[in-house]
């Protein structure tokens, strides 16, 4: 994918509150157990990406896994978009009123395509940018996502434009095409895909499975792998698929 490059836009806070607010926001996050401060409310978590994490609905999976086992509660509000970039959620009035309006958010996770150009990168690095800065109060995280299926080779680009990000703006990876590379070449049995980009349920299982430990800083091993959608939908694993792509997920 190539991008042109975007102009960057300053941020409306300063950089001092923000690092004291991104250092009190992760001091929670770390604290997060059920004896933890701030664990008798939910975690209010916004999810802005594509249709990567919408196919099966990423963001639902997360929520029902928080469900199923109660480490730490989540409140979880989806801007899964088939077809848009993080540039297009920036000029959406629907994004920009949820984070102006039904906030504060606890935190905000953003996906977008992988990145394979340095024009991307510059790109991802510029919108990224602008959604830390639009959500002080918030830990902003970033999805590493993952490689074509046609060509697992393109994964180290992908990574390494995404920690250059990270590095660039402060906002930590979800490390989760990391996982499906370890998947990819431990388990090939276990196919995380239904096309060459798009997930199967078992790929956005996995990619939920990093989230909520990311989330809740809490093993994955031992949870359930029949779950109860808050839709009232259900996604529902072969116990010993589902055990492996726990191990993987930590």
């Amino acid at each position: 994918m190539r991008v042109a490059p975007v102009a960057r836009r300053a941020g409306p806070r300063c950089a001092m509150l923000r690092i004291a607010v991104l250092l009190a926001t992760a001091f929670a996050l770390a604290c997060g157990s059920p004896s933890g401060p701030g664990s008798d409310r939910p975690l209010r978590v916004l999810f802005i990406g594509n249709s990567l994490i919408a196919l099966d609905d990423v963001p639902a999976i997360t929520a029902a896994l928080a469900t199923a086992a109660p480490v730490r509660r989540l409140e979880v509000r989806s801007l899964a978009i088939p077809g848009r970039m993080l540039r297009d959620h920036w000029d959406s009035d629907q994004t920009q009123g949820v984070l102006e309006q039904d906030g504060p958010w606890d935190v905000v996770i953003l996906q977008d395509v992988a990145v394979v150009s340095g024009e991307g990168r510059d790109y991802l690095e510029d919108y990224v940018g602008r959604f830390r800065d639009a959500a002080p109060g918030a830990q902003v995280a970033l999805m590493l996502v993952w490689a074509p299926k046609s060509d697992a080779s393109w994964f180290d680009v992908i990574r390494q434009h995404a920690t250059s990000v990270s590095a660039a703006t402060g906002v930590p990876l979800i490390p989760v095409g990391d996982a499906w590379q370890r998947v990819v070449a431990e388990h090939p049995d276990i196919n995380l895909y239904s096309s060459d980009i798009y997930p199967s349920t078992f790929g956005s299982y996995l990619t939920a499975l990093v989230t909520w430990r990311f989330l809740t800083g809490a093993t994955t091993t031992g949870l359930p792998a029949v779950l109860h959608l808050p839709d009232g939908g259900m996604v529902e694993l072969p116990p010993a698929v589902a055990a492996r792509l726990q191990e993987v997920a930590g």
